[in-house]
């Protein structure tokens, strides 16, 4: 605006930026965190994790019930998250997110405790039933923001998410077994020694903890959180308001006058005057075009201010079941809930069924792996996070006002789909020229980490744009929930699919590339199906 303006000082004016509460946002980064951190911090020592289960019996089984023990936590969040979503919206969510926290702090000790093949199940679906986090926290995160912010703070969690998704590996790759890794620190004898994976999940806790306390002391109720946003919208329309009347004094233009000018009973209402002078704006649109932005903008602002008054009784009057068929026939929910649902299924298939196929012999398993250890799945994963700062701190936010988050989520995953099928191809160099291999890997997983967050970031935006103020929350939880499933049957459906192509030898590409196909597929159909989704849900 600073460049359509006609005054330096409105430009000033319009360009003030609401700032993110910094204590809140930190809760909400604390949540995205853990909730990445532990669908993917296991990822690295599942499969070692299973084997010392002694329930499996051949690489194929173990590929199986790495998978089950993956998808139990996501299923049963498919179970929950709509009605922690809804329980948000009539509650409020600062008792909703509070108890997720505390949920999330017991289950994952329980998982490091796990020395059994059911007490991890049981321990990861207690997990998954006990938080909605994710899908309460963006609907806070759309309530805190505003339009001159939302891009920096969806920006801001979708950098959050992508550190979990590098840091979950990380961690549990270079934490699990530490008796191993780094008999220094805990040698045999220690308590890490007879609970290997407990290291880990203290990590994963400790980050719940501080997103606990920070959380009690910091959340707004419901009654101060709705307060807050009414006199955020109300400052935004004022500012507007009065950027549009201060530049209008420095025009001589009638048309201009009238329609800044306040409305009368005699002069009838802003849109009866604007239609009455339709051809004088059309031929001074270039010159007045950003003063008429500013002045609808203000206009905007002003009934979404209003309509903010009645946001509560609305939540609360709604049952369960009506909200849910209310949001089952908005269809630019629907489409974007989809596009969520394939995206998480596409990523949770190549993340956990990457991180077991990494570890195998290409010998004796019909080409699979390429006999990874555990710390380099970790470094692998580290490293591909470099990338995901830049993009999430500088470009997305940079990008996103200009060309929406409808156009980087096509783009995304149109061009995440053939960085998938790279992984498999490269597998032959790992003997012959094993730096190219090197290299390529590294670089393909560092495009791909920056892509998929990218398009989990455009996501956040567009599932809050679909909907009023008082359905953010059973929205987020239902879209949550389908993504939830999605990832349930993600690790079960890639380990089943792994262990069958590996089973003997196939052709491609049902061989061991048969997963990656999958996955790739799937990132294919979603691109798709946004092409489909309105485009007012790109701002």
């Amino acid at each position: 605006m600073e460049e359509t303006a006609p005054s330096s000082e409105t430009a000033r004016a319009v360009a003030v930026v609401t700032p993110l509460p910094r204590q809140e946002m930190l809760v909400l980064s604390c949540i995205l965190l853990s909730e990445a951190m532990g669908i993917t911090m296991l990822f690295p020592f599942l499969a070692r994790m299973v084997m010392s289960f002694g329930v499996a019996e051949s690489d194929a089984q173990v590929a199986f019930y790495a998978g089950v023990i993956a998808a139990s936590f996501n299923f049963s969040q498919f179970i929950s998250a709509f009605f922690w979503g809804r329980a948000s919206d009539a509650r409020g969510r600062r008792a909703v997110i509070l108890f997720g926290l505390a949920g999330n702090v017991i289950t994952v000790i329980l998982f490091g405790l796990s020395r059994s093949f059911w007490w991890a199940v049981a321990a990861r679906v207690l997990s998954g039933l006990s938080n909605g986090n994710v899908g309460v926290a963006k609907s806070y995160l759309a309530e805190i923001s505003d339009e001159t912010n939302a891009p920096k703070a969806y920006a801001r969690m979708g950098l959050v998410w992508g550190m979990g998704m590098v840091l979950g590996p990380a961690v549990g790759g270079s934490l699990a077994n530490i008796d191993r890794t780094f008999p220094a620190l805990a040698g045999r004898g220690s308590p890490f020694s007879y609970y290997p994976y407990l290291l880990p999940c203290l990590v994963a806790a400790l980050v719940n903890v501080v997103g606990f306390i920070v959380g009690y002391k910091y959340l707004l109720s419901r009654e101060e959180l709705a307060a807050r946003t009414r006199a955020n919208k109300a400052r935004l329309a004022t500012l507007s308001q009065q950027a549009a009347v201060e530049a209008s004094s420095e025009s001589d233009d009638p048309v201009l006058l009238q329609m800044l000018a306040p409305s009368t009973p005699d002069s009838g209402s802003f849109s009866d005057n604007a239609r009455c002078s339709s051809d004088g704006l059309v031929e001074q649109q270039e010159e007045h075009g950003a003063l008429t932005e500013l002045h609808n903008e203000g206009l905007l602002a002003e009934q979404r201010t209003a309509a903010l008054v009645d946001e509560e009784d609305l939540a609360r009057a709604l049952s369960s079941w009506e909200m849910a068929r209310t949001l089952l026939r908005n269809k630019n929910l629907i489409l974007t809930t989809a596009v969520y649902s394939l995206l998480a299924f596409s990523t949770i298939v190549f993340d956990e069924t990457f991180s077991v196929w990494a570890v195998f012999d290409p010998k004796s398993a019909n080409g699979a792996g390429f006999r990874a250890s555990q710390l380099q799945l970790a470094a692998i994963l580290m490293v591909s996070g470099c990338m995901l700062v830049a993009v999430q701190s500088k470009i997305f936010p940079t990008v996103a006002p200009r060309t929406g988050v409808l156009v980087i989520i096509q783009v995304c995953l149109f061009a995440s789909a053939p960085l998938i099928l790279v992984f498999p191809a490269i597998v032959p160099l790992r003997a012959s020229v094993p730096w190219l291999f090197w290299t390529l890997l590294f670089a393909t997983a560092i495009v791909r980490v920056a892509t998929i967050s990218c398009a989990f970031t455009s996501i956040i935006s567009m599932v809050n744009n679909a909907v009023e103020m008082h359905e953010l929350g059973a929205a987020n939880g239902m879209a949550q929930a389908s993504a939830a499933l999605a990832r349930a049957f993600g690790p079960f459906i890639g380990g089943a699919l792994l262990a069958w192509s590996m089973s003997r030898p196939h052709p491609w590409p049902v061989n061991h590339h048969f997963v990656f196909v999958v996955g790739a597929t799937c990132s294919v159909f979603a691109g798709v199906l946004t092409l489909f989704i309105a485009p007012l849900l790109s701002t």
